[in-house]
């Protein structure tokens, strides 16, 4: 779903066209970093930037000219201890950051047909791998965390909760859809992880 809305033009818009804007939501799973990197360079090249990454799969646009750009993304916690350096590291090579979510750092470059590996921001696969650690380090625990809270509350709700309740069944039902869930997305992850790893461990021994 891509909904678009229209900003009032500003006073230096000859042509008085204004500028959009376009939310989208998108769900991709942490261990998903390519496609969603191929997603936004897609949007890019049909004429829409990247402005705002929110929570839940929130991606928001703003129309620009179709450009050749491609996205790249760095998970670095240690970031925020010097950032105007790290920043400035990646613009000495041509990267721009385009939005920063937390830990998370969205950058785009111009494309160069001419040199493909400078739209690489990891120089091997080494560095590939390592950010990918540093996510799963930070938030598989949690989700594991969250599936093994979750099937204790079932519990408790099933063995402890009244069955004459009129709120017993529908309650129940509920917190064990919530709870399939949740051991889906984190098997989804950890199948995730599993595959990023194979593939970058065959082009480290390639």
């Amino acid at each position: 779903m891509f909904i678009k809305t229209k900003i009032p033009p500003d006073y230096n818009d000859p042509d008085d066209t204004g500028v959009f804007t376009g939310t989208e939501f998108r769900y991709f799973d942490l261990s998903e970093v390519e496609n969603e990197e191929d997603y936004l360079t897609r949007m890019h090249r049909d004429g829409w930037k990247l402005t705002k990454v929110g929570s839940f799969g929130y991606y928001q646009f703003e129309s620009c000219e179709p450009e050749d750009v491609v996205y790249r993304m760095d998970f670095n916690p240690d970031a925020s201890a010097d950032r105007e350096n790290y920043l400035r590291m990646y613009e000495d090579y041509g990267w721009e950051c385009a939005v920063r979510v937390d830990d998370t750092f969205y950058f785009r470059k111009t494309a160069d047909t001419a040199a493909p590996e400078s739209t690489e921001i990891f120089s091997d696969s080494e560095s590939r791998l390592a950010m990918m650690n540093a996510i799963l380090r930070k938030q598989l625990g949690f989700a594991i965390y969250a599936t093994v809270s979750s099937t204790l509350v079932v519990f408790l709700m099933a063995f402890q909760s009244s069955p004459d309740h009129f709120l017993y069944i529908p309650g129940l039902t509920l917190c064990g859809i919530l709870l399939l869930n949740f051991y889906a997305l984190l098997l989804r992850r950890i199948i995730g992880f599993r595959r990023f790893r194979k593939k970058y461990s065959i082009r480290k021994v390639g």
